[in-house]
């Protein structure tokens, strides 16, 4: 099985764009005890989700297979962006 820890940022989805539209600044630090709720969670094998294991960080175990396991965040607005992530795989 690997195991794989994401800290910061996982993964953006990117829906709704329209003109003239900026997204609202946003900073997720995954202090945890609860995930934000604007997050989407994929989790297609069921279990995958460890959650937070320290401060900064929230597990998730697949296993390979070829369902999905992440997470998830509607952004709207156009034009560029920086999106910083720091991701430690084991």
């Amino acid at each position: 099985m690997n195991k794989t820890k994401y800290i910061g940022i996982i993964f953006l989805f990117l829906f709704g764009f329209q003109t003239a539209q900026a997204q609202k600044s946003f900073l997720e630090e995954f202090n945890g005890p609860d995930l934000d709720p604007s997050w989407l969670i994929f989790d297609n094998e069921g279990g995958t989700h460890v959650g937070f294991t320290d401060e900064g960080e929230y597990e998730i175990v697949d296993s390979q297979s070829k369902s999905d396991a992440g997470l998830g965040l509607k952004l709207s607005g156009t034009g560029d962006f920086t999106a910083d992530a720091t991701i430690r795989l084991e």
